[in-house]
């Protein structure tokens, strides 16, 4: 299974990065959930750059290697998650 970088905020996965070079990171939103009895990471839609100073000077934040699969979401099937995602 492929290892991805996921970046949490003071302990929690909040995304994941998408595309790396050696100033940037290309980071999209997201959070940890079960889909079943599997857990997953579920990504939205928007994605933002990030420095990569700003991680490395930050204490709360940091990347880390995961096996986390990122997931979409289904919105009819999955109205729980999207709760979740939008923290109603």
């Amino acid at each position: 299974m492929k290892k991805v970088k996921a970046i949490e905020v003071d302990g929690q996965t909040v995304g994941m990065v998408v595309f790396e070079n050696e100033k940037t990171l290309l980071i999209r939103k997201g959070f940890v959930s079960f889909v079943g009895e599997k857990k997953v990471l579920i990504l939205g839609e928007k994605a933002v750059y990030v420095s990569k100073k700003l991680i490395d000077s930050s204490y709360w934040i940091r990347l880390t290697p995961t096996t986390l699969v990122p997931e979409t979401i289904n919105c009819v099937d999955s109205s729980n998650l999207i709760r979740e995602f939008l923290n109603v």
